[in-house]
């Protein structure tokens, strides 16, 4: 939900392809001292392993859908997206594993991300917002309960 707001951000959201650092025939390149650009990165990590994150936790329950599926095809689907999740014991504690470590890498990433983007307010020209406070200040919180930035 927060991820087009660096793209609005820009002034040209046609021209946001310019920040990342893919060869064009223009010959420019993104200026990587800019803090839009580590908005991108940032915020781009963090949706990758919040998918990870999400997709993981459904394994088990796309085998769930897949066992009691009817239709051959859907079950097919199913079967590739569980995939091969029988609910084995091995299975269960690899899958905790994996859990884990995603949870230990979205931890800082949730950090990096709320201040990176605390950053964007601190360099701002905004009376009131360009202090070195605020980046330690807003990053605890997303982790703060009830938390309305979550």
């Amino acid at each position: 939900m927060r991820g087009p707001v660096p793209l609005i951000h820009t002034g040209r959201p046609w021209l946001a392809y310019w920040m990342f650092p893919i060869p064009n025939t223009m010959a420019y390149w993104p200026q990587f001292r800019s803090p839009l650009l580590w908005d991108v990165f940032a915020v781009s990590t963090y949706g990758t392993i919040s998918l990870v994150f999400w997709y993981t936790g459904l394994i088990p329950d796309l085998a769930t859908l897949r066992d009691r599926a009817s239709n051959k095809y859907i079950r097919m689907i199913y079967g590739a997206l569980a995939m091969g999740w029988r609910g084995e014991a091995r299975h269960w504690e690899r899958y905790e594993s994996a859990y884990l470590l995603l949870a230990g890498l979205s931890t800082p990433l949730v950090l990096s991300v709320h201040t990176v983007v605390s950053f964007d307010f601190a360099i701002s020209i905004m009376p009131g917002w360009h202090t070195t406070v605020f980046p330690p200040t807003s990053s605890p919180v997303p982790s703060t309960p009830a938390s309305p930035w979550c």
